[in-house]
């Protein structure tokens, strides 16, 4: 008796195994599961499919039952449609929210005629259109499901108020008592069959998603937790990089400093300063990028600030007095480094040459205002004036070519322009600011 039973309890098994499997198969082949498409589709494919067998049962059910003619034939011009559509979306692979529209207004159509010559009110084809109803929501675009709705209650009620109003005249019953009970609960079992199958569907496809969703964020955060230990590896031997950089700038700088002091000649002394000077200027930006948290830009205000520490240098006798309007923005350093540049080459140009010893109060202007897409820098001092051919004619002068150059390097335009006797100079800079 175990034994029986046991290879009872085998073979029954097996063939739910086997039957599942096969409905499965049968699924993915009816849907197109497998081929890349989103679930819309796939229900879409088996909404049709499953009518189609429906509308097949049904006529003849309704051939065996005896309902009226009509009622036959509007379930085959509906086969026939719903064929067509399966053809389109399945066979062909073309799936839009035209689609679904064309289902719903065709669907409303022939329903909407059958409900009249199948019961009316006690007949079943109220069940199939919320069905339809329910499908069509779960498949449609967000946009579009409250027309959907909409549609079907304007429809439902329609058909009830007509058949409330003038059913004794345009709506044909049942033959018999049987006939009513076998044709709405054959309808009503087929409604929530599928209606059953269509939830569980979405809901194990959902599952399906989330779950993978969930392994992808969770790699995700791995991945993510990954880079910010290498970011910061990163940023930690930029710092490194950078402040080894500085160093070695500073001391080339006091090595040129220091010949400087030690030459017999005053031009190549000069002409050492300087170099010390344009030196200097990139290793305090480096000295900057070592010092902030972020190595890939450094704020425009205190690295003007440090320069002008640096660079304006005041005598015993005379001092300089310095006007600020310098917007906090920042910039890469392949901007930085010729832009310290620049800077450093006109404060030294300023000292130099506008600077004699009959100026006593002397005075630098320094604007840097940036419209988040251009940096336009303005600098005047109130000294000697510059030369109106110099202006025409700058090429001669090492320390304005440079600043040419270093314009042109970072895609810019300027100027230079005397204001009058004795009434200074100005140097006007516009460039775009490289974002990050």
């Amino acid at each position: 008796l175990p034994i029986c039973w046991y290879l009872r309890y085998s073979v029954g098994v097996s063939s739910w195994v086997i039957v599942g499997a096969v409905m499965n198969k049968l699924f993915r082949l009816i849907s197109g599961q497998g081929c890349g498409f989103e679930l819309e589709y796939l229900l879409f494919n088996s909404l049709i499919f499953i009518l189609i067998i429906f509308g097949v049962l049904g006529t003849v059910l309704n051939l065996l039952i005896g309902l009226h003619w009509l009622v036959d034939l509007l379930s085959l011009i509906g086969i026939i449609f719903l064929g067509v559509l399966f053809h389109h979306s399945r066979v062909l692979g073309h799936f839009t929210v035209i689609h679904i529209w064309t289902l719903v207004l065709v669907s409303l159509g022939i329903m909407g005629s059958i409900f009249f010559f199948n019961g009316g009110a006690e007949g079943p084809v109220v069940f199939i259109l919320l069905m339809l109803m329910i499908i069509t929501l779960i498949i449609s675009p967000e946009r579009t499901q409250g027309l959907i709705f909409g549609t079907f209650f304007i429809a439902v009620v329609g058909v009830y108020l007509i058949d409330y109003w003038f059913g004794h005249e345009y709506t044909y019953g049942y033959h018999s008592r049987s006939s009513r009970y076998i044709d709405v609960m054959s309808t009503i079992a087929y409604c929530m069959i599928f209606i059953s199958m269509t939830i569980i569907t979405f809901k194990r496809s959902y599952n399906r998603e989330r779950k993978e969703s969930a392994i992808n964020n969770s790699e995700l955060l791995r991945l993510n937790g990954a880079l910010v230990k290498k970011n910061e590896q990163i940023q930690l031997l930029m710092r490194e990089l950078n402040h080894r950089v500085k160093n070695n700038l500073q001391v080339v700088s006091d090595m040129l400093n220091l010949q400087a002091t030690r030459s017999n000649d005053g031009a190549i002394a000069t002409a050492l300063r300087e170099g010390k000077d344009r030196l200097m200027s990139m290793a305090l930006l480096h000295k900057k990028l070592y010092e902030e948290g972020d190595v890939n830009q450094i704020g425009l205000e205190e690295y003007v600030l440090d320069l002008q520490a640096y660079l304006i240098k005041e005598s015993t006798n005379y001092q300089i007095t310095l006007t600020n309007e310098i917007n906090n923005v920042t910039l890469s350093p392949s901007q930085a480094v010729p832009f310290g540049l620049i800077l450093n080459e006109i404060y030294t140009n300023i000292q130099k040459h506008a600077f004699t010893d009959l100026i006593t109060n002397r005075k630098i202007s320094t604007k840097c205002l940036s419209d988040n897409s251009n940096l336009k820098i303005e600098i005047t001092d109130n000294g000697v004036s510059i030369p109106g051919e110099k202006v025409v004619n700058w090429k001669g002068s090492f320390g304005l070519e440079l600043i040419n150059l270093l314009v042109i390097q970072l895609d810019g335009t300027w100027g230079i322009v005397g204001l009058g006797v004795n009434q200074g100079t100005a140097v006007s800079i516009e460039f775009p600011i490289v974002m990050n």
